[in-house]
Parts: C-alpha cells; sequence; structure tokens
C-alpha cells in the first residue's frame, strides 16, 4: 500500500494511490503490487477499517518536505502500530520515505523506483 498522505500522528484522512497512474505504476515496476489497483483512480482516500480489509503485506509512506527528522519519521511509522492486525505492521514492513522527489513524475523518477524497490524487499533474516 502506497499512502501518498494522512494527517500527522494520526491514521486519519488517509490518502493511498489507487491503480491509476505514475506513483502506481512505480510501485509495479519496483516489484510490488498496489492493494488498489483495482481502483481506477489516481488516489483515494480510506478508513483504517478498510486498511485492515485490504491487509497490505508493506507499506510504503511518503514524506515529502524532506526537512523531517529521523527521529520525526520513526515517529509517523510508528503510527502505524496502532494497526497490529495488518500484515505489514505486524512483520514490522511499515517504511516511510522521505523526499520531494518522491512524487514529481522528473529526471529522478528512477532513483524513486529504486527506492520503492528496496524498500520493498523483506528484511534480511537474522542468524
Amino acid at each position: 500500500m502506497l499512502v501518498i498522505g494522512r494527517e500527522t500522528q494520526s491514521l486519519r484522512t488517509i490518502n493511498v494511490s489507487g491503480g491509476h497512474g505514475f506513483l502506481h505504476d512505480l510501485v509495479e515496476v519496483a516489484g510490488g503490487i498496489n492493494v488498489f489497483a483495482d481502483v481506477r483512480r489516481e488516489s483515494l482516500n480510506v478508513s483504517t477499517e478498510t486498511v485492515l480489509a485490504r491487509a497490505p503485506e508493506v507499506i510504503l509512506e511518503l514524506r515529502y518536505s524532506g526537512t523531517e527528522s529521523p527521529a520525526s519519521l520513526e515517529r509517523e511509522r510508528r503510527v502505524w502500530d496502532a494497526l497490529p492486525g495488518v500484515p505489514a505492521v505486524r512483520a514490522g514492513r511499515v517504511r516511510v520515505l522521505s523526499g520531494g522527489e518522491l512524487v514529481v513524475p522528473g529526471p529522478r523518477v528512477v532513483q524513486t523506483a529504486e527506492r520503492f524497490a528496496e524498500a520493498l524487499q523483506p528484511a534480511p533474516a537474522a542468524r
């Protein structure tokens, strides 16, 4: 699930990528499957109930300002812990990516695809 916006420190007003547009395409290029691919819109607002029902295995959340500290990004990632029934949360696969280039269909789109692909990879197995 690609989250393109939500209220800070809250799971209200969750805006996700639908099954149309360059962000959806980048998820697929990066090797992911958008859980909202069946919704032929670029974006849509969803409830926490919908997130639970769609059961994403990975949550990629984009933060565009690029000015947030690592501690702030980690606080935003931990907000998702309120939904332990979501497979991505349970498996520790909520990734918060920061940078304005993430939402601009310009020359750095390849870098964005690479960042998505890296974030979609499972964590290395513990030894």
